[in-house]
């Protein structure tokens, strides 16, 4: 084992291995579809819909942005062959923080259109069932962790990138029963998504319990590399991993909650409030006013002296 500077990087490999036009490329067709779709061609996607906010542009266009950072640049090298802490970093943000924001970004329009074509309706009505979808999901992450299966999925570049893309896909099966733009779609309570986000909460813990509890180092693929910071030994760079894996989980889940609950405080006082009188019921109950009537004197009788 021996140290490298974080510098020497640069020199080692070369401009796509280091800036991964692949994956800029890529990045930048699914922004131009997005713009396009949301901008020049939206009336015939949407018809007489309102224009897409800027606040989904924003949400989507960030989304974009830092999966290219942590998967285009040189964090994924240094993630990849270098430090397991950089590798679960970049793990937890693209499907904690990457994806919820894509699916936030894309409106509800563009959704019902893609997913109410003949044949995916079914399927991603099963695919998104909130056990399913949970189980899935933390499922093929705990499976990645496992020491065996982690060495071959590191070791075989294809196997890496198609397991990669596959727990994004189930990522974004789990944040659907959370975040499902489309109006009129079966949605959950407040009180099934809470329990739903606790039970993804609980399923990741026990392999992240696993690896920072771990006494020795369970990943040889960082055994026989530099060291980039001499400071951090294997075993805490493993450890840190974990951590920040499950500390990203529960920042973006802690997160969705306290999103969810002010929705459903405010949906709450909307249902509560008192409507409006309308006039015409006023105008109905003028007519059924008592009105008091004039008080008439009675004629007075005079009585004459005998």
């Amino acid at each position: 084992m021996w140290k490298m500077r974080l510098a020497d990087i640069f020199y080692q490999y070369d401009f796509f291995q280091l800036w991964r036009p692949d994956v800029f490329l890529l990045v930048f067709l699914v922004g131009t579809v997005y713009a396009l779709l949301t901008g020049t061609y939206w009336n015939k996607v949407a018809g007489k819909a309102d224009p897409v906010t800027k606040g989904r542009k924003i949400s989507f266009y960030s989304g974009l942005l830092l999966f290219y950072l942590l998967h285009g640049t040189p964090v994924h090298i240094i993630g990849y062959d270098y430090l397991f802490s950089v590798h679960m970093s970049q793990m937890a943000l693209t499907y904690m923080v990457v994806i919820p924001l894509i699916i936030v970004g894309v409106p509800s329009q563009l959704w019902s259109k893609l997913l109410e074509r003949k044949g995916i309706a079914p399927i991603w009505s099963v695919l998104t069932q909130p056990i399913f979808a949970v189980v899935c999901f933390n499922l093929f992450l705990s499976l990645y962790h496992i020491p065996v299966i982690f060495e071959y999925v590191m070791e075989n570049p294809l196997v890496h990138w198609v397991y990669h893309y596959f727990l994004c896909f189930a990522a974004v099966l789990l944040w659907w029963p959370i975040i499902n733009p489309i109006k009129g779609d079966q949605q959950l309570g407040f009180l099934k998504k809470f329990a739903y986000l606790i039970a993804g909460s609980l399923l990741i813990t026990p392999v992240c319990a696993l690896v920072i509890f771990a006494q020795k180092v369970i990943y040889d693929t960082y055994v026989d590399v530099p060291r980039l910071f001499s400071s951090l030994t294997l075993l805490d760079d493993q450890q840190l991993g974990a951590v920040i894996m499950k500390l990203v989980q529960e920042a973006a889940y802690g997160t969705a909650l306290i999103i969810l609950f002010f929705s459903w405080l405010r949906e709450e006082k909307q249902s509560t409030s008192v409507d409006p009188i309308d006039p015409e019921e006023m105008d109905e109950g003028k007519d059924q006013t008592y009105h008091p009537q004039p008080k008439m004197n009675k004629p007075s009788t005079e009585h004459g002296s005998s």
